[in-house]
């Protein structure tokens, strides 16, 4: 049977071999077929049969059955058709492409393609873009290169056996390097329709930075009720871009505002702006009890700040941080800091160096209430100063500097208290004035000795004020130390020798070949002690004292001298291994003052300022850091009385990092009471505070979120807490948050959600809701 076969084999593949040229098909200029069988219907029409590929370079095509027309450039396909060209990849019944244009019309088809490189992209609370793309319609038509129009279908950017979720539509325009603007579409969640939209804009640009509308926030609180948050997001250009914030309050108002940001070639700023308008409220604490009506209010919070080079060596900054109504800002904004913030600040400053030379011009107003009716102003408008910095005199180991400087200096206090028939009296006083100083400063170190060093300096000051202080005899409890301050010039002049003596040194070198931490410890001790002699200053009862310069004690010697103690490691392991590292240091410190009132006058102290009684002995001062790597690191400071024999205030903080996955922070302060100590023996104005804040994310990002509390240790409560939780899957999200307040101002509890779309980012409102998790903006809107 074999023999018999052989020459039938041998006839079929001859005449194979013998198909003449005439029969290849006609396919597009550098396009290649391959196929079971051809059939060439005429001298312009080629049919290919039987598992037929396509492959023109740019695009390849895929299917059962192909009809290419060569005069008109039509390619007709059916029969499980795949179109794919470069990181798009469509699906259909049948196909009618234009090889010309590239163009084409794909029946019954669904296409995927790929939008951004997915290494770039990081999983986060907020949604970031996914990045692929799905789509399916009964027609696709394909427009250009990454545009096409789609009639009834729909669309994702979760890319899934089953999306969880996909927007279907009557009409589809989609540009998979900008947009998808659908019409007359159905938001559906696991097949099930939640949202009706008759127009939907959804960006899809690589980048992440598109203009649209941000998928809305709901809350819920006891003071404000219902809350709906939205947000439009304004990509302007690369490097500017601005969001529009609208929130609904359904018990008291609702507010909107914008942020503005931006990054030049030589600087960057920001800038936002919230107004809140209350509407009146009723209430009544008793059925059939008398109903009270509160006018609304409105106010405004304005914050931002930039900085940009100038030429000629000059940089402008500015910083504004101003609010119009303290209740308001007490009672809205999430953010502890925030809502318990005393202070409003506005400051502009130009600055620039020349060498040696600097030049300094500040503007800056800052006012801190007391209340909501009392408050004190301070700042300067404006504040100059020039200053040359060390240059050595001649070849001599001296060295030379100036600092001068012209201030009209703001200071207003307002207070309201009440009278004994319960009615408002309020005193003002205004004690701006104008300071004119001159100071020059002659250095002389002395390094030459290894284990001591010693740094002198020799300062000459000259100072004139514009008003002065003035014995009141009439009104001796109305103004502080009985003073009245009047336009009457006074002047101050005075000498200040400083000299600063450290060692001698100490230090010994512990050799651990067996320790798992560090090959060797080295253990430093550094004694000190810092001189300071001051001249008598004339007339020093007539200075204003407006800050500590004005309060400099003339015909004084002050005294400093204390120990620090460092303690270098070289680690075994870790990124810094081989290197030394301070991983303890440890301060204790104290100064003598020859008069007792520089005491209430001493920046080196923080209780200096607390109305103490004059002492000559400050307390020690005692300040303790650990370090030991990376991941843990802490600090201490104390100040102890060593004539009570007491601690005045202590506090510490510590934070710990575990991976990528754990951050806690944590913080203690106490202001102690101390019978008999002024400042300190009132048990009203005690303080004793715990926080705590806790972050936390696992598995690559998908679920993660924040716990903080402030708790007031005295009063036994706390003064809020607050949990952030977010659980990111691959193409949406959800991010919760809840907080109990409790400060002096406002008792409330509040519930905020927001859900995330891949490709449609959320943000975080002006008042700082949802903000704080890893990943999520703290207050600005983003895509």
């Amino acid at each position: 049977m074999l023999r018999r076969a052989r020459p039938f084999f041998w006839c079929s593949l001859l005449i194979l071999l013998a198909s003449p040229a005439a029969a290849q098909p006609s396919l597009p200029e550098g396009c290649i077929s391959r196929q079971w069988r051809i059939e060439s219907i005429s001298s312009e029409l080629t049919r290919f049969i039987g598992d037929v590929e396509i492959d023109c370079g740019q695009y390849q095509l895929y299917g059962s059955e192909m009809e290419f027309t060569f005069d008109q450039g039509r390619l007709v396909a059916k029969g499980s058709v795949v179109f794919s060209s470069g990181t798009s990849r469509i699906s259909a019944d049948r196909v009618e492409f234009d090889t010309r244009t590239k163009t084409g019309v794909f029946y019954n088809a669904s296409g995927d393609a790929t939008l951004a490189d997915p290494k770039l992209v990081t999983r986060s609370p907020f949604g970031t873009q996914e990045p692929d793309v799905y789509f399916y319609g009964e027609t696709i038509e394909k427009q250009g290169s990454r545009h096409y129009k789609i009639t009834k279908g729909g669309f994702t950017t979760c890319v899934q056996p089953t999306p969880r979720w996909i927007i279907t539509s009557e009409s589809v325009e989609l540009d998979l390097d900008r947009y998808a603007i659908l019409r007359t579409s159905v938001f559906r969640v696991k097949g099930v329709p939640i949202l009706y939209l008759p127009i939907l804009y959804y960006p899809l640009q690589e980048d992440d930075r598109s203009t649209g509308i941000l998928i809305p926030q709901y809350g819920a609180s006891g003071v404000r009720g219902q809350t709906i948050s939205n947000a439009f997001f304004w990509a302007i250009n690369r490097s500017a871009d601005a969001t529009f914030f609208h929130d609904w309050f359904s018990k008291t108002g609702q507010g909107m505002g914008s942020e503005f940001r931006y990054i030049a070639e030589r600087g960057e700023g920001n800038g936002r702006i919230y107004h809140l308008r209350e509407h009146p409220t009723t209430t009544q604490n008793q059925p059939g009890g008398p109903v009270t009506t509160t006018p609304g209010k409105r106010a405004y919070d304005i914050r931002g700040g930039f900085s940009q080079a100038l030429p000629l060596g000059f940089r402008a900054r500015g910083r504004a941080d101003y609010f119009s109504d303290l209740t308001i800002q007490q009672t809205y904004f999430t953010n502890i800091y925030d809502a318990s913030r005393r202070q409003r600040t506005f400051a502009s400053n130009l600055s620039g160096n020349w060498g040696a030379y600097s030049f300094n011009g500040t503007y800056n107003r800052e006012e801190t209430f007391f209340g909501t009716q009392s408050s004190t102003l301070n700042g300067g408008a404006p504040r100059l100063t020039f200053s040359q910095a060390d240059r050595p005199l001649g070849k001599l180991p001296i060295y030379v500097s100036f600092n001068t400087e012209y201030a009209k200096l703001l200071r207003y206090s307002l207070e309201t208290r009440k009278d004994k028939d319960n009615l408002d009296v309020r005193t003002e006083l205004d004690s701006g004035l104008t300071r004119e100083d001159f100071q020059t400063t002659v250095r002389f170190p002395f390094t030459r000795l290894r284990f001591v060093t010693v740094n002198s300096s020799l300062a000459w000051r000259y100072t004139t004020y514009s008003e002065s202080r003035e014995p009141d005899p009439l009104n001796p409890d109305r103004f502080p130390d009985k003073f009245l301050q009047v336009e009457v010039p006074v002047r101050r002049r005075f000498a200040d020798f400083q000299s600063r003596i450290v060692g001698p040194v100490f230090q010994k070198i512990f050799n651990t070949p067996e320790n798992s931490f560090a090959d060797k410890y080295k253990h430093v001790i550094e004694p000190f002690v810092n001189l300071q002699r001051v001249t008598p200053i004339e007339e020093f009862r007539r200075i204003p004292q407006l800050d500590s310069d004005d309060s400099m004690i003339g015909n004084m010697t002050r005294v400093t001298y204390g120990v620090t103690n460092r303690l270098y490691a070289k680690l075994r392991y870790g990124p810094n291994a081989g290197n030394a590292r301070e991983i303890v240091t440890l301060n204790a410190s104290q100064t003598y003052y020859s008069d007792p009132r520089a005491s209430q006058f001493d920046r080196q102290y923080g209780t200096s300022f607390t109305g103490t009684q004059p002492t000559k002995l400050s307390p020690v001062s005692i300040d303790l850091r650990f370090s030991p790597n990376e991941e843990v690191g802490g600090s201490m400071h104390a100040e102890y009385d060593t004539k009570f024999m007491a601690l005045r205030t202590i506090g510490a903080n510590g934070t710990y990092a575990f991976k990528d996955r754990v951050y806690q922070v944590a913080g203690w302060s106490q202001r102690r009471y101390i019978p008999g100590l002024s400042g300190f023996d009132n048990r009203n104005s005690l303080e004793h505070y715990l926080n705590s804040a806790t972050t936390f994310q696992f598995h690559k990002n998908e679920f993660g979120g924040v716990y903080l509390f402030n708790y007031d240790l005295n009063k036994n409560a706390f003064l809020q807490q607050r949990i952030v939780g977010y659980y990111n899957a691959q193409c949406c999200g959800i991010t919760a948050e809840f907080q109990v307040v409790g400060t002096s101002v406002v008792k409330d509890k509040r519930f905020n959600i927001a859900f995330s779309l891949a490709g449609i980012g959320t943000f975080s409102n002006l008042l700082g809701s949802l903000s704080g998790a890893p990943g999520q903006p703290q207050s600005s809107g983003f895509r």
